[in-house]
């Protein structure tokens, strides 16, 4: 049976005092199934994990500053606690969703989570926001919640999310592959709040919103007669969810 002591959970780390000195850093961890240790960067890439090995926890996440967990299955980070030092966590290539743990952590100033499954961008930042104060560069391109070029979407939606991004985390510098400028920044400040994508519903994808039952009826069949015009008005539902109107290429140059 396993000594209840020697067993890593989130739970049973306490974070380092500011004060207390470092214990002493371990020895390189030797390259081998994807592990290496050096420094104070522990890298654990193209494992096919879920979650990090309890004896890698205990021996090196104290001590780590840098954490590149890239190219492995990871859903959630529930093992974060565990790295009371952490400045630096590259999680790109996992399968990272959008409601996830995180617990405070003052020193965390790099966040790299390109290419998950993050789908709704104001639930992930809502945790961003509450546990890592002092972020400064967050990068999130090809996830759901990312609307950018990438992914087939236009750059105006991609700018309505850095906006909204960057009024959520006003301290960062750089937003997935670009620096934040002064002017984007003031930007954000003042509109940033109202330009939060709405998700679309499960149940009810936009095309089949274009086509509810709430259109308004035809007109009776049984009110005109042969030779006989009438006008109609009244108020109708119209749903456009493109860029540009389609009817546009119907008008020819001569008709301008």
């Amino acid at each position: 049976m396993a000594d209840p002591s020697t067993t890593t959970t989130a739970t049973a780390a306490s974070p380092a005092s500011p004060d207390a000195a470092p214990a002493p850093t371990p020895a390189p961890l030797a390259e081998g199934q994807g592990y290496s240790f050096s420094g104070s960067q522990l890298s654990v890439v193209g494992a096919d994990l879920t979650s990090l090995p309890e004896h890698v926890c205990q021996q090196y996440a104290p001590h780590t500053t840098a954490l590149d967990i890239s190219y492995n299955k990871f859903v959630t980070l529930d093992q974060l606690p565990l790295f009371p030092r952490l400045e630096s966590l590259t999680a790109d290539n996992n399968a990272l969703v959008a409601s996830q743990p995180f617990a405070p952590n003052h020193n965390l100033q790099v966040l790299s989570v390109n290419n998950n499954d993050i789908d709704d961008l104001q639930v992930f930042l809502d945790s961003v926001v509450q546990c890592f104060p002092n972020i400064t560069y967050l990068s999130m391109l090809k996830n759901p919640a990312c609307p950018n070029p990438l992914i087939g979407k236009d750059q105006d939606e991609y700018r309505r999310y850095r906006l909204y991004v960057l009024y959520r985390l006003p301290g960062l510098k750089f937003l997935d592959s670009s620096k934040v400028a002064p002017a984007e920044k003031a930007e954000a400040k003042q509109k940033g709040e109202y330009l939060v994508a709405a998700k679309p519903s499960a149940r009810e994808e936009p095309a089949e919103r274009a086509h509810r039952s709430d259109l308004p009826a035809p007109l009776p069949s049984d009110t005109r007669q042969v030779g006989e015009t009438r006008a109609s008005f009244g108020r109708t539902r119209y749903v456009y969810y493109g860029k540009h109107s389609e009817g546009n290429r119907f008008i020819l140059n001569s008709d301008l």
